[in-house]
């Protein structure tokens, strides 16, 4: 910081004068920061820009028919329950339409295993204790306090899929066993190797099954297949692979339960609702930043800017072609206001697609969603899109001014130094004079003062 040499001899505010100059020799500094902060400003808008861009390209491409994982829009199908509480379904990839009726006559259910617990003496023969998970083969779990709560600690610190808990009863201490799974697979016991009773428990312990394991279980028909009917077990209440692409979910037991399967057109009419809300997001962007707001006299940052302008230009001229093979979208309910954007009929979409589904699919999958997505694409793309670049080039710009501001930081600090030095020799010098002047008149006062003696 340099030092202050305000008016030691002249008087003067050099302080000031310094700051005065130091402004003037920065007026070009001025400039170069004011066109940093304009090209931050265009950055900005050309980021924002992109970003809705890139929402209309993911958008557009979820509706191509040329992407395998896009076709279930297409070919989607829902799912009704006769009675949701009894099974809920939920079609997938791969379901089709159709109807089918069952039962359900279980439900899922996890094991619990008691074992009455002796008041005194050992729980165990030999300090083991065996829990079987299912058809697996016993897990030998060494007991180091021989108690209850000891052999229930062992249990669930061996990491068997199963929680051991010690309850006082009104018939005393009981070890409960409870399978952390359902079905019978899962089923827990307290079962040991052969030549070992009692799971290692001691032959005073009393064990039992509270609990059965249980599969949650469908039926068509009798269940017979001598008659036409079976059955389809599953270890939890969750069904998939008893319809194509469907999962069911058990809640209840019921009879005749139907499923009902139908094509769900509602789906891609969403998915074109999505693609024209993304596009229009996109336009309404541009013209924030690429507009002249007429009320506040302020133009956009990107008014004179060719590229949003001639994306724009492509995303409506996309809609307004339509496909020579289908003709006008507006067919589709798709077609473009007075004020530069987009709008969806969905009843005349569905109307259209239920009219001629293949037709309208192509037109919309292998026509607009296409030629969206590719407009979307060459902006938005992270290695060459227009957008992408432009933003890219303004990184570059933006530094170089930034270092050519930071250079006239350094300059004009040298440049106040320079000063501070030559005002603070200008007072010195000042001084000396001073000095100077009051000497001679001093000699001149004693000159007149002698002659007059």
């Amino acid at each position: 910081m340099g030092s202050s040499v305000d008016g030691l001899v002249s008087g003067l505010s050099t302080t000031a004068l310094i700051g005065q100059l130091l402004q003037v020799e920065a007026v070009p500094q001025q400039a170069l920061k004011t066109k940093a902060q304009s090209a931050q400003t265009v950055q900005a808008a050309m980021r924002s820009i992109n970003t809705k861009f890139m929402a209309l390209r993911t958008a557009a491409h979820a509706l191509r028919e040329d992407d395998p994982l896009q076709t279930s829009v297409w070919q989607g199908t829902k799912a009704k329950s006769s009675d949701p509480e009894a099974i809920a379904a939920t079609a997938g990839t791969g379901a089709s339409a159709g109807e089918v009726t069952f039962d359900v006559t279980h439900l899922a259910r996890a094991s619990v295993v008691t074992a009455a617990m002796p008041a005194s003496g050992p729980m165990t023969d030999t300090g083991t204790v065996y829990v079987k998970i299912g058809t697996a083969d016993p897990v030998a779990i060494p007991v180091t306090t021989d108690t209850a709560q000891g052999v229930a600690d062992a249990i669930n610190a061996s990491g068997v899929a199963a929680r051991a808990s010690v309850v006082t009863t009104d018939q005393g201490t009981i070890l409960q066993l409870a399978a952390t799974g359902t079905g019978l697979s899962a089923a827990a016991s307290f079962t040991g190797p052969p030549g070992v009773s009692n799971g290692g428990l001691a032959g005073t312990v009393t064990v039992a099954t509270a609990v059965a394991a249980q599969d949650a279980k469908i039926r068509m028909g009798t269940g017979d297949p001598a008659t036409g009917g079976y059955t389809v077990s599953s270890a939890t209440n969750t069904f998939t692979g008893v319809i194509a692409g469907v999962t069911l979910v058990a809640g209840k037991v019921a009879d005749d339960v139907t499923v009902t399967l139908t094509t769900d057109t509602g789906k891609a009419a969403g998915k074109v609702a999505e693609m024209v809300d993304a596009a229009n997001a996109a336009l309404a962007e541009i013209d924030r930043y690429a507009s002249y707001d007429a009320t506040n006299k302020r133009a956009g940052p990107l008014l004179s800017d060719s590229l949003v302008r001639s994306l724009q230009h492509e995303v409506l001229s996309t809609v307004i072609g339509g496909t020579p093979e289908y003709g006008s979208f507006r067919q589709l309910g798709l077609e473009t206001d007075r004020n530069g954007r987009l709008t969806f009929d969905r009843t005349a979409f569905l109307a259209a697609l239920q009219d001629d589904p293949t037709k309208v699919r192509t037109a919309v999958a292998g026509g607009l969603a296409v030629g969206l997505d590719d407009v979307a694409t060459a902006a938005s793309n992270s290695a060459d899109g227009s957008i992408t670049l432009a933003v890219k080039a303004k990184d570059s710009a933006i530094r170089d001014l930034n270092t050519q501001v930071s250079n006239w930081d350094i300059r004009l600090a040298d440049r106040r130094k320079a000063l501070e030095r030559q005002f603070s020799n200008l007072e010195v010098a000042l001084g000396k004079l001073k000095e100077q002047s009051n000497w001679l008149a001093g000699q001149l006062s004693s000159l007149g003062g002698s002659s007059n003696g």
